[in-house]
């Protein structure tokens, strides 16, 4: 399991009375792939890609509009 995920998770969800995680590695493996997946999708389905246009392609502006994007799907600041 990756790393990032496992340290993610220690820090967001609930912890039992004697500070373990209330959830298996699998379950917290699942619910990345969850959210990954999501994530995926909507960058792969929004129609704001375009709103790039050809002439003026811009890495940089496409990675910040999918980061907005994410971001706005998922209600994160």
């Amino acid at each position: 399991m990756n790393q990032r995920i496992l340290h993610l998770a220690a820090s967001h969800f609930p912890r039992d009375g004697e500070g373990n995680i209330s959830a298996t590695p699998e379950m917290i493996m699942e619910f990345a792939k969850v959210i990954v997946r999501e994530c995926i999708e909507l960058i792969e389905d929004s129609d704001w890609a375009y709103d790039v246009p050809d002439d003026d392609y811009d890495p940089n502006a496409v990675a910040m509009l999918a980061a907005k994007g994410v971001k706005e799907h998922f209600g994160v600041e």
